[in-house]
C-alpha cells in the first residue's frame, strides 16, 4: 500500500483516536463523541492494526499514551489546524469569528482588554471569547483546541506549545482618600503592613495574584475574588491595595487614591501561551503583539 492510500485507510479513524489519546479514558471521549465506549475500542485497535504499533500501555484496563501514541497526537493536531487555518484562509475568514482566549486573572485580563481594544477597528470582525482558567487548564485546552490563546504570570515550561514573555505589569500600593497615609510623603515599610489591605483569596501553593511578595508580613483586613471588586473599598480608604499602575493611574491624577511611597511590589512578568505556529502571523499573533504593544506602552495610555 502506498503512504497516500495508507493516509486515506486511517484518516476517519483520527478524531477518535485524538479523544482517546486527550482523555486517556475511554469513557470520557465516548461521551465527547457520542458514540459507545466499546465501539471506540474498536476504533482504537483497528488504528492500532493499521499502523503496525501499539499507540497506547494498557495497565489492566487505564490506557496510557505511549511514545508512538504522542507522536501521532502531535501529528493530529497540526493536521486538524492546518485544514482549519486553510479553510479560515480560502473562506476570507483568517481575522474572523471567534478566538478563544484566557486570563488567568484580573491582572492579566487589563493588558489583554487593552490589547483587543487597540486591534478592534481593525479587525471588526474578530469576535473575542474571554475565560478565565488557571495556566494548567488553559494549557490543557490549548493542546486539545479549545483555547487559541493563554495570557498568564510566570512562566511555564512546555515541549507542546509556544510559551514566551511579552512585557511586564509595573505596580505599587495604594489608598483612598481618607486613608491615614494618603498623601504621606515617605514611610517604612515595617508601618505600612500594619495597615489592612485588601486582597485577591489565597490560592494554595501559588504567589498572591496581586503580586505581594512571598515571605513578606501584611495585614490583610479583606479578601475578594476578584480585584475589581476591590477598588470601590479601596476609594472609601478603608484599605490599602496593590494594582498596577495602568489600574490606578486614572484615579491618582484625580485625586481619588494616592501611591503609598514604598518600594515593595517587583514588576509580574506576562507571559502569552499558543499552539506551535504553522504560519508566520495569524490572528492569534496579532492579539499577541496588541498585549505587548499595551505592556511598552504603559504610563502613556490615555484617560
Amino acid at each position: 500500500m502506498d503512504r497516500s492510500r495508507k493516509v486515506t485507510a486511517l484518516w476517519n479513524w483520527l478524531p477518535s483516536f485524538r479523544a482517546v489519546a486527550e482523555t486517556e479514558h475511554l469513557p470520557t471521549a465516548s461521551r465527547q463523541l457520542h458514540v459507545s465506549a466499546s465501539a471506540l475500542s474498536r476504533t482504537i485497535r483497528l488504528l492500532e492494526d493499521e499502523v503496525g504499533v501499539p499507540l497506547f500501555d494498557r495497565v489492566g484496563r487505564n490506557l496510557h499514551l505511549n511514545s508512538e501514541g504522542r507522536a501521532l497526537l502531535e501529528a493530529s493536531r497540526n493536521s486538524m489546524r492546518l485544514i482549519d487555518e486553510c479553510l479560515s484562509v480560502i473562506g476570507n475568514q483568517s481575522f474572523a469569528g471567534p478566538v478563544h482566549i484566557s486570563a488567568t486573572n484580573s491582572i492579566t485580563n487589563i493588558y489583554l482588554t487593552a490589547g483587543l481594544q487597540s486591534i478592534r477597528n481593525q479587525y471588526e470582525e474578530l469576535v473575542p471569547h474571554v475565560y478565565q482558567n488557571d495556566v494548567t487548564e488553559a494549557h490543557q485546552k490549548l493542546l486539545r483546541g479549545q483555547l487559541d490563546l493563554a495570557i498568564h504570570e510566570y512562566p511555564v515550561e512546555s515541549t507542546d506549545l509556544e510559551v514566551v514573555p511579552i512585557g511586564e505589569s509595573q505596580n505599587g500600593v495604594f489608598c483612598g482618600q481618607g486613608h491615614p497615609l494618603y498623601g504621606v510623603k515617605s514611610i517604612r515599610v515595617e508601618e505600612v503592613v500594619e495597615h489592612p489591605f485588601i486582597a485577591p483569596m489565597v490560592k494554595r501553593g501559588k504567589p498572591a495574584e496581586d503580586g505581594w511578595p512571598l515571605g513578606l508580613y501584611r495585614k490583610v483586613g479583606f479578601r475578594v475574588s476578584h480585584m475589581h471588586l476591590a477598588l470601590g473599598q479601596t476609594l472609601k480608604g478603608y484599605y490599602l491595595i496593590v494594582l498596577p499602575m495602568d489600574v490606578a493611574r486614572r484615579y491618582l491624577e484625580r485625586g481619588e487614591l494616592s501611591q503609598v511611597p514604598v518600594d515593595i511590589i517587583a514588576p509580574t512578568p506576562i507571559f502569552a501561551s499558543r499552539r506551535k505556529r504553522l504560519i508566520e502571523k495569524d490572528r492569534v499573533q496579532v492579539i499577541i503583539e496588541a498585549i505587548k504593544e499595551s505592556l511598552e506602552n504603559q504610563g502613556r495610555i490615555a484617560e
